[in-house]
Formats: C-alpha cells, structure tokens, sequence
C-alpha cells in the first residue's frame, strides 16, 4: 500500500509483521554483505549536504550566495512558495473546499494566507 501524504510504503507481511518503509529517504536494510547501506539514501545525503554546506558557510569558504547558486540544497527561500500553495491545500480541504488566497509581501514572497468565505 503506497500513502502519498506520507511518502512510504507500508509493508504487512504473512507474519503480521507491519513495517514503514520511506523508500525516499533511508534504507533499513543491508547490502548484500551486511552491511549499513542507507548512506545513499535521499535523506542522508541531504544531511551530509546541508552540514557540509553549514561548516563551509562557518570557516568562511563559501557564502550562502554561492550554496543558493548551486542549487543543491533545499533552502527555505526556494521552497517558500511550495509549502504555501501546500498549505493552503490543507487549510482548504480543512475549511470544506474553501479557496485560499495566497498573500505576498513587496518582494513576491508568500507571506500569508486566507480562507476565503
């Protein structure tokens, strides 16, 4: 069974064995030697991604300029507009269907939001 809203797949087995599997970001299982794989996982390279961008922001190596031209790094001013318009899918779906006006500061960013009545 595949739960979009929360990206996993739930695995029940013949055992009444339930796991969650987010197939995005981990791996739980070994390689073929046994050994701790999930180092390729989505997740754990964001992580590494996003510490080693902060150690070189710290030693003055790199500007957040340089991080946010690279475009490898999921920045809150780059995903500002995603999570609004996701936002204001819930908040609709929570308010019977309503629509919802996105607000936008002098810069065009999201600002706030408002249930339409």
């Amino acid at each position: 069974m595949i739960r979009q809203e929360l990206r996993e797949v739930s695995d029940l087995k013949h055992t009444n064995d339930h796991r969650s599997i987010s197939f995005q970001l981990h791996r739980y299982t070994p390689d073929g030697s046994g050994n701790f794989a999930g180092q390729n996982g989505y997740g754990y390279q964001s992580i590494a991604r996003f510490i080693s961008a902060a150690e070189d922001v710290n030693q003055g190596q790199r500007s957040l300029s340089d991080i946010k031209a690279e475009g490898l790094l999921a920045l809150a001013d780059s995903t500002l507009a995603v999570t609004a318009v996701l936002e204001a899918g819930r908040l609709s779906l929570d308010a019977g269907g309503a629509g919802v006006a996105i607000e936008y500061n002098n810069q065009g960013q999201p600002c706030g939001l408002a249930v339409e009545k």
